[in-house]
C-alpha cells in the first residue's frame, strides 16, 4: 500500500512539475527576434559574401538615434565590393539609412565614405529625404507599412579615395542606420530667391523647402511665400528659382511667381515659368487649365532631383522703379500632385 502510494505521489509531481515547465514558458518566453534589415559586404553582384549580418530590433539601442554596424573583411581579389543593404518584410518601425564609411584596421584610418542617397536602388520604395542629423544631410527611409523587401547596393569599389587598391588589407564597414516611429519629412521641392553678386557667386535671400505632407489638394495650386529684402548693392540681379527633389514621390506644375510689396498690397513683379531658364531636360513646357499663365513648367516624378529653373535676374520692377534696398515677398504658384 505504502509503495501504492509512493507511486501515485511521484507521478502527481511529474505532472506538477511538468505543468510549471509548461506555465513558465508560456508566460516568461520571449517573442521570437524581429529581424528589420540585413546588411552585407559582397562581390560578383552578390555571388561572394565577404560578411554579412541580420539586423534585428532589439540590435538597436532607442528610436530615433543613429547607430553604426560593422562587418569586418578581407577582399583577396581586384574583384570590386559593394555594400548592400535589404530592407526585410515584417517591421513596425520606419528604416534610415544615412551612410556607409570604410576603414582600414591596419592604419585604423577611414578610407572611404558614401551616402546611402546615392547608391543605386532595387525596389520602389526607398525614399530619399533630408536629415539634419545626417553625416550628408540626404538620407533614404523605408516606411513601416511598406511590405516587400528592398535593396540598396553598389559602389563595386576596387581602389579607396585615394586610389590605392582595397586588395589584400584588411578592412571594416560601417552602416549607419537608425529605426523611427515618425517617417521624417518628405521634401519635394526647394525654392529661392537668390542675388548674384558676381559669375561665380550667389548669396541666398531666403529660401524654403515643400514638404509633402503639407500638400492637401491635389487639384489646387499652392501658394508659398518668401519674404527678402535686395542689399543696397547689386551687381547681376535678384532671381527665383525653383528646384525639384520630387524624384519617387509626386509631379511638380509650376505656374508663376509674384512679387508684391506692403504685405501684399502692391504687385510689383511677375513671371511665368516659362519664362525661366533651366538645368536638365526634366523641365518640360505645357499647358493646365488651372493657370493663370498660358504655359506652365511640370517634372515628373520620374526625373532626377537637382534640376533647377532660374533666372531672369532683375534689378527693377514693372514700373522701372528700383528694388535695391526695399523689402518684398515672393510668391511661387505650385501645383503638386502625388503618385
Amino acid at each position: 500500500m505504502t509503495k501504492k502510494l509512493s507511486k501515485h505521489v511521484f507521478l502527481l509531481m511529474v505532472l506538477i512539475i511538468s505543468s510549471l515547465i509548461f506555465l513558465s514558458y508560456v508566460f516568461f518566453a520571449k517573442e521570437p527576434s524581429r529581424e528589420l534589415v540585413y546588411i552585407d559586404v559582397a562581390t560578383k553582384e552578390g555571388v561572394q559574401i565577404l560578411a554579412a549580418k541580420k539586423i534585428c530590433r532589439e540590435d538597436f539601442y532607442d528610436l530615433n538615434l543613429y547607430q553604426e554596424f560593422n562587418l569586418t573583411f578581407s577582399l583577396s581579389s581586384q574583384d570590386g565590393i559593394e555594400f548592400r543593404v535589404k530592407c526585410l518584410r515584417d517591421r513596425d518601425v520606419n528604416l534610415v539609412v544615412d551612410g556607409i564609411t570604410l576603414y582600414d584596421l591596419k592604419n585604423d584610418e577611414q578610407i572611404f565614405w558614401e551616402s546611402a542617397a546615392d547608391k543605386p536602388q532595387k525596389g520602389a520604395y526607398w525614399h530619399v529625404t533630408v536629415d539634419r542629423e545626417a553625416s550628408g544631410n540626404r538620407v533614404v527611409q523605408m516606411g513601416s507599412q511598406v511590405n516587400t523587401e528592398s535593396w540598396l547596393y553598389g559602389p563595386y569599389l576596387c581602389n579607396d579615395s585615394r586610389g590605392e587598391s582595397l586588395a589584400n588589407r584588411k578592412l571594416c564597414a560601417s552602416f549607419r542606420l537608425k529605426i523611427t516611429d515618425v517617417l521624417l519629412p518628405i521634401y519635394v521641392a526647394e525654392l529661392s530667391v537668390l542675388v548674384n553678386e558676381g559669375e561665380e557667386a550667389a548669396d541666398c535671400l531666403a529660401d524654403t523647402l515643400i514638404d509633402l505632407a503639407t500638400v492637401k489638394d491635389e487639384n489646387a495650386y499652392n501658394l508659398f511665400n518668401l519674404s527678402f529684402t535686395v542689399p543696397p548693392n547689386v551687381n547681376q540681379g535678384v532671381e527665383f528659382r525653383v528646384k525639384n527633389r520630387n524624384n519617387g514621390y509626386c509631379t511638380l506644375i509650376v505656374d508663376d511667381i509674384t512679387v508684391y510689396k506692403n504685405n501684399f498690397e502692391e504687385l510689383v513683379y511677375r513671371e511665368c515659368s516659362t519664362n525661366k531658364q533651366v538645368s536638365g531636360e526634366g523641365w518640360i513646357e505645357t499647358t493646365d487649365p488651372e493657370a493663370l499663365c498660358p504655359k506652365v513648367m511640370f517634372i515628373s516624378s520620374t526625373q532626377r532631383n537637382e534640376q533647377l529653373m532660374y533666372g531672369p535676374q532683375i534689378i527693377t520692377d514693372v514700373n522701372g522703379n528700383s528694388m535695391l534696398g526695399e523689402t518684398y515677398v515672393a510668391s511661387f504658384r505650385i501645383r503638386i500632385i502625388k503618385i
